[in-house]
């Protein structure tokens, strides 16, 4: 059996303890998140993949922050602010939500599902229709 490759360091940063250690937190369904998006004082939406992700496609009227940055964006972002975070499926995001959780932010949501399960309006040259 060939032995696993080590996870990247930011991760083994975020996740000190290891998953179980993982307080889960507020997660928000597309429908939720695409009415709140609406509305108005709509939530900060980050998408934390990397910029090869990002450009390809992403979720109109997100700001890229890439998960293995987090220790310099996480701080400048305000936590009075309402934050959702997104990657590809929920798990990046899932660990900078733990992140920001972890310095002090309240107000954050991970997108169930990430960009994958999200069929609304999309931006990039290669989203699906």
């Amino acid at each position: 059996m060939a032995a696993k490759a080590p996870l990247p360091g930011h991760a083994v940063r975020v996740l000190r303890g290891g998953l179980a250690k993982w307080p889960f937190g507020l997660e928000i369904h597309a429908e939720e998140l695409r009415r709140r998006l609406q509305g108005e004082k709509p939530p900060k939406l980050v998408d934390v993949r990397t910029s090869a992700e990002y450009e390809a496609c992403r979720i109109e009227g997100t700001v890229h922050r890439p998960l293995d940055q987090i220790e310099t964006w996480g701080p400048t972002l305000s936590k009075a602010e309402e934050i959702v975070l997104g990657c590809r499926t929920g798990r990046r995001s899932g660990l900078a939500q733990d992140w920001l959780a972890r310095h002090g932010f309240r107000r954050v949501h991970n997108l169930l599902g990430g960009t994958a399960g999200w069929p609304y309006e999309r931006a990039g040259a290669q989203c699906p229709p």
